[in-house]
This record gives structure tokens, C-alpha cells and sequence, in this order.
């Protein structure tokens, strides 16, 4: 029975993997980036056509999905045109379509890219750029917050990026990751100058709560004097053996901030509000009685929100870091979508220090996500060396460096944004993780409940439906694993 269960949830792993954001690579353009003109995107609403497709458009797909493209020439923004996707038979990959990336954006600067969409479902945005080797890279913007006739009413999309010093051809796009179809129109770009704070801030999170991190990552922050913000997700800590609570004293006893990373790190926008209380109510009153302090702040798991999953959040929190990629500054201040710069296992000191230097230069927030410091990183990680150099150059800018709850209330005061105290909602009692049959265990009978409901399209939780999602499957797998036998 224990190699099903591993065998299920190596697939389970694979499945969360290919969550990650990857798109099919483009056509390498080589060119110079000069200075920026009014709107230089060509048929911005793709009214001008050639051989029945838009001009100076692009269609693309990758991965494991039927997507179908199509040139709409009776319904447009502005204008009778636009352009839409529908992906059907989802596996993973993506499907979009995109602008001829531009050539005449300036490296170093901040821009506003305002687009128009129609969809069924909620897409994702991203800023690509392609340097002089015709290398990628991605820069993930806000996820779009439709309004609930998004499907029939044209919805509008506005946020800030910016342009890398090595990009030398930059689009930006709307994409589809999910079965559904966007239809979108009317893209612009314009110049934008963040309203600054009164001095840069700096803002070091560690997500999920590695035993390595105690070891590896705590000694060299305290050695460069940097208090972090410790994000946990609490099923890697209850009921587990030592070092699991200690690991999060040794931080909170250093001086460190503890946040809020929910129960079992699930997609909370697949959970109904039972479950999406639990996750956030559960892990918050854990971590409050172990340090005997209140958390105030919570980070999401794979940056996965809604406004639902939002309004919930601010029942319990003060504020919610996303891992939407930007800074924060006032003019686009909100603590329930606080932006971020992603640390990956490739990302260099020299791209560190540039992000400082730029807040420092604008003013603005930066917060960084980190999550396992250890020798043999995996995709979203750190090596020891590397971070040593990260904060080295962290160190050399001279920017002020300060927990999420520290630099939450500095910003707060110049924003005139009040926080009332936090008074959680009362929480329904509810079985633990993976007790489906309500003994107080998680056991053989549990996981042969679940296993007689598996694939099931109308479960509850007394059938197996754990994450409240209304089925079966390795998500509630997972969750059982995760708490057997506590």
C-alpha cells in the first residue's frame, strides 16, 4: 500500500510541476533597444490584416492542449477586429497570441501595458523578453480579476513592467493555461514613473519552511545583520519530529518574522470557503501558539488568488504577498496584492543588485521570494554561495532592509492605509487533514474510502474529497499522505 501511495503522489508532484511558467520559444529577433515613442505597438487593434490574419500578430502554443486561433472581424474593443484563443483537452502548455516584440522600449525603464479582454475563464499576463542571443526571459504580471460578465463585456487590464538592461525586443501578452478561450483587443504601452515612497525598502521572504534554511540560510542573514520574513506552510511543522518547531524558534528567537504559508500549500482558488478557512485559519492559530505572538501577514502558495480567495484573506491577515512579479510603490499600493522579484536557482547577484538599485532609484518596495538555501538546489531554490552573494550585493547598495510586517507599516503610513485589528472569523469544527471517516486518524481506512471514490466528479469530504474541490484525485491524495497517521 505505501508504494501506491508514493507511486501517486510521484504523479501528483509531476502534475504541480507543470504549474510552472514555461512558453514556447519565439523566433530570436536581433536589434537595439532605443527610446521609447507613443504606443510602438504595430496595429495595436489588429484592424489591419494580410491574408485574412492581423498584421504583425503572432499565434502560439506549446505543450499538451488543442488550442484553436481565431481573427474576429465582427466584435473589437476598438475598432471591429481583435484576436482569440480557445484550448481545449488541457494537459499543460499554453496558447496565445502576441505583438511583434518591440524594439523600442528603453532598458532600465518602467512601462504601462493596458490591454482590452473578453474570456470564459481567468487568464494570465506576461512581459517576454528576448535578449541579443535570442534567450527568453519572463517577467509575471497580476493575474486579471475579471468581473463576473467578463464573458459578454469587455474588461480592461492595466499594469506596470520592466525592461531588463540585457532585453532587446520586448512583448507582452495575455495567455490561456486552463481549457477556456480570451479574446483580446486594443493592447497600448506607455510611459510610467512609479510615485515613490520616501526612502527604498528591501524585503527578504522564505517560503514553505525547509529544515535546511535554519542552517544554511539563518547563519549568513544574521551574519550580514538582514531580519527575513518566514513564511510557513504548517503541515511541514505539526505533528511532525524535531527539528520541525524548533526550526521555526531558531528564526522567530533571531528576530525574524513568522508568515503564514496555509496547512497543506494547496491552489486555494479549488477550494470552497470551508476549506480556503481552514487553510488560512489553521495554519495562522498553529503558528500563533507555537511562538506565542500573532502572524499577521500570509503568503500564497504558487501565487494562486482570486478575489474570493482575497476578501478571505483579509478576514485573518493585514496583508497578502503574491509572487506577481513588479514593485511597490504608492501609486500602485495594495497590501493583498503585494508584488514580488522570483529568486530562482539561476538568478545571478548581478540581477539582485539591479532590482535594488532600481527601487532605490524609484523609490519603491522590493520584496524577494526565496525558498530552500541548500547545496543541491532544485528550480525555485538557492545554493549557499550564490545567496552569500546575493546578499553581499544586497549589503553593497546600502538600501534598508526590513521584515514584511516592518516595511507593511512604514509604507502604510505615507498611503493613509489604516489596518483595523484582524478579528479571524469563528471557524466551523472540521475533521483534520485526511480523517475522512472522523476517528482521529489518518489510516488504511481513510485511504480505502478514498480509493473506492477515486476519479469521483460529485464527492464530499466524506467521501474523499478533501480540498473541497468537488472530486477525487491526487490533490486529496496528497493531503492524506501528507497527515497520515497524525
Amino acid at each position: 500500500m505505501k508504494g501506491l501511495i508514493k507511486k501517486l503522489i510521484r504523479r501528483f508532484t509531476v502534475s504541480l510541476v507543470a504549474l510552472a511558467l514555461t512558453l514556447l520559444p519565439i523566433m530570436p529577433i536581433a536589434s537595439t533597444v532605443s527610446a521609447a515613442i507613443a504606443n510602438p505597438i504595430v496595429n495595436p487593434s489588429a484592424e489591419t490584416a494580410d491574408n485574412a490574419l492581423p498584421t504583425s500578430w503572432i499565434n502560439s502554443s506549446w505543450g499538451t492542449n488543442t488550442p484553436t486561433f481565431e481573427y474576429v472581424t465582427n466584435d473589437g474593443h476598438d475598432g471591429t477586429a481583435s484576436v482569440k484563443v480557445t484550448v481545449a483537452d488541457y494537459t499543460d502548455g499554453d496558447a496565445k497570441w502576441y505583438f511583434e516584440p518591440l524594439t523600442t522600449l528603453q532598458t532600465g525603464k518602467q512601462y504601462r501595458f493596458n490591454g482590452w479582454y473578453k474570456s470564459n475563464v481567468i487568464p494570465k499576463v506576461v512581459a517576454m523578453y528576448l535578449d541579443a542571443n535570442g534567450e527568453e526571459s519572463f517577467f509575471g504580471m497580476p493575474a486579471p480579476q475579471p468581473g463576473a460578465d467578463a464573458a459578454t463585456t469587455w474588461q480592461k487590464y492595466s499594469e506596470t513592467f520592466s525592461v531588463p538592461q540585457n532585453a532587446t525586443a520586448v512583448s507582452v501578452f495575455m495567455f490561456l493555461d486552463r481549457d477556456g478561450w480570451l479574446q483580446t483587443d486594443d493592447y497600448s504601452i506607455d510611459d510610467y514613473t512609479p510615485t515613490g515612497l520616501n526612502r527604498p525598502l528591501l524585503t527578504l521572504t522564505f517560503d514553505d519552511g525547509h529544515e535546511e534554511n535554519t542552517t544554511n540560510a539563518l547563519p549568513l542573514l544574521e551574519q550580514y545583520g538582514f531580519k527575513s520574513t518566514q513564511c510557513f506552510a504548517t503541515d511541514f511543522i505539526e505533528g511532525q519530529p524535531e527539528p520541525a518547531q524548533s526550526n521555526v524558534m531558531a528564526f522567530y528567537n533571531a528576530g525574524h518574522e513568522i508568515c503564514s504559508h496555509t496547512v497543506t500549500h494547496p491552489m486555494l482558488t479549488t477550494l470552497d470557503n470551508t476549506a480556503l478557512n481552514y487553510e488560512l485559519g489553521h495554519s495562522k492559530q498553529y503558528l500563533e501558539a507555537l511562538i506565542g505572538q500573532p502572524v499577521k501577514n500570509f503568503a500564497s502558495p504558487f501565487g494562486d488568488y482570486n478575489t474570493n480567495v482575497n476578501s478571505v484573506i483579509d478576514d485573518y491577515y493585514q496583508a497578502h504577498r503574491t509572487v506577481d512579479e513588479g514593485y511597490n510603490s504608492k501609486d500602485n499600493f495594495d497590501p493583498y496584492r503585494l508584488r514580488v522579484q522570483n529568486i530562482l536557482s539561476t538568478t545571478t547577484a548581478a540581477e539582485v543588485k539591479a532590482w535594488t538599485e532600481q527601487a532605490q532609484a524609484d523609490n519603491t518596495w522590493l520584496i524577494l521570494v526565496y525558498h530552500r538555501i541548500a547545496d543541491d538546489p532544485g528550480e525555485f531554490d538557492s545554493n549557499i554561495a550564490t545567496f552569500t552573494q546575493h546578499l553581499q550585493a544586497i549589503q553593497q547598495t546600502g538600501i534598508a532592509v526590513e521584515t514584511f510586517q516592518d516595511a507593511l507599516v512604514e509604507v502604510k503610513a505615507q498611503t493613509g492605509t489604516t489596518t483595523p485589528p484582524v478579528e479571524p472569523p469563528v471557524i466551523p469544527p472540521v475533521l483534520k487533514p485526511g480523517d475522512i471517516n472522523g476517528d482521529d486518524v489518518v489510516n488504511l481506512n481513510d485511504l480505502s474510502i478514498l480509493s473506492n471514490n477515486w476519479d469521483s466528479t460529485t464527492a464530499t469530504r466524506a467521501q474523499g474529497d478533501l480540498n473541497g474541490d468537488g472530486q477525487v484525485t491526487l490533490n486529496d491524495l496528497s493531503i492524506l499522505s501528507n497527515n497520515w497517521s497524525n
